[in-house]
């Protein structure tokens, strides 16, 4: 199956953990858009290395020796039943449940750097340009697979990452004179764009980024935590000022005027 390559087909991308999820997770969705032209997109993030043989006309020992290549064509065979136009191994291994042995394999998912995880994953969105994307919940009280927990973390931040360069330019045309254009979120993959400098000097406007933007504690707080404990995240760094709390009102005017964005009050005596 294939797409209009004119930009004008709506655009749907799916995230899944396991060879098997696309077929037990919204199918029946992805084939009524496939059937109404809009062009579908999985991504796989294992292999399916790890996974168990739940049919007994299959547990046969010539599918134990070959699970990840039988997992591969049953992927196939699914996609292409449900209506899916391509598939994107993102290439990782099943991680297994909690305290299985595929938890310590060096290339299991939920081991993965997040960083490089989250890059993989910007790339394919910025290539496909989805209208939509469908990822798992925040849920951790249920089915708790290392790897579907870790397609909810590396979807989110993928998806604030994934803007185009682009924009930023744009956005910084249409800024008043004297005006400031905020780049919120900007990824460390994110791909350069050119920015003329007459603009900036002779209309007065400015471009700054900033770390803040839209939180997700249940997820953030833990990856901040690990980052700063990584020496990656110079929290200290961060802080423009300093006041004691009698300087409230000097904290305010500063926030107002984008000159201290990260003040901290400090009372005397805590």
């Amino acid at each position: 199956m294939t797409g209009r390559t004119d930009g004008s087909q709506l655009r749907l991308l799916t995230v899944h953990a396991h060879p098997d999820d696309e077929a037990s997770k919204g199918a029946s969705t992805v084939a009524a858009c496939a059937g109404r032209d809009v062009h579908c997109v999985l991504v796989c993030c294992t292999g399916g290395e790890a996974g168990d043989i739940l049919n007994p006309a299959m547990d046969r020992p010539e599918v134990r020796e070959n699970l990840p290549e039988v997992r591969a064509e049953e992927l196939d065979r699914a996609a292409s039943i449900i209506g899916y136009h391509e598939v994107v191994m993102l290439g990782y291994h099943d991680s297994g449940m909690a305290d299985d042995e595929h938890n310590a394999h060096p290339e299991a998912f939920a081991n993965a750097d997040l960083d490089e995880a989250v890059g993989r994953l910007v790339a394919v969105i910025r290539r496909v340009r989805p209208h939509v994307i469908v990822t798992y919940p925040d849920e951790r009280r249920g089915y708790k697979h290392p790897d579907h927990l870790q397609v909810h973390d590396i979807s989110l931040p993928a998806f604030e990452a994934a803007g185009v360069a682009a924009l930023v330019s744009t956005c910084l045309d249409a800024t008043r004179r004297h005006g400031t254009t905020v780049v919120v979120g900007v990824d460390a993959t994110m791909a350069t764009t050119e920015l003329l400098p007459v603009m900036l000097a002779l209309q007065g406007k400015r471009i700054l980024g900033t770390l803040l933007g839209d939180c997700h504690p249940q997820r953030d707080i833990p990856m901040l935590v690990a980052a700063w404990r990584a020496g990656r995240l110079d929290l200290e760094g961060m802080v423009s000022h300093r006041l004691d709390l009698a300087e409230v009102n000097e904290g305010m005017d500063r926030l107002r005027q984008a000159a201290g964005i990260r003040t901290v009050l400090e009372v005397a005596g805590s």
